[in-house]
């Protein structure tokens, strides 16, 4: 399993998303190495909400894993973001 894990990464890292998606569902047991990559395909997608969710789940497995609290407060200060700039002629 570790070597499809990698594989996966790799996929993600260089942007191959739809086929590392593909190949996570094959491997997916809902572990937290497989719900990592997972909310790191959602957040490249900028699917906000399905990778907050999947970070949700890695705490409801351990609530304690600082990763999954950092990402999710990262999701939130990108939806969060306001540029006043944008708005002036």
């Amino acid at each position: 399993m570790d070597n499809k894990i990698n594989e996966v990464e790799e996929l993600i890292n260089t942007g191959k998303l739809e086929k590392a998606e593909k190949l996570l569902l094959q491997i997916e047991d809902n572990n937290i190495a497989s719900l990592f990559l997972k909310g790191k395909i959602y957040q490249k997608k900028q699917k906000w909400g399905d990778a907050i969710n999947t970070y949700k789940k890695i705490l409801q497995l351990d609530a304690g894993n600082k990763e999954a609290h950092i990402q999710i407060n990262i999701i939130q200060n990108i939806l969060n973001f306001s540029n006043p700039e944008m708005f002036n002629p």
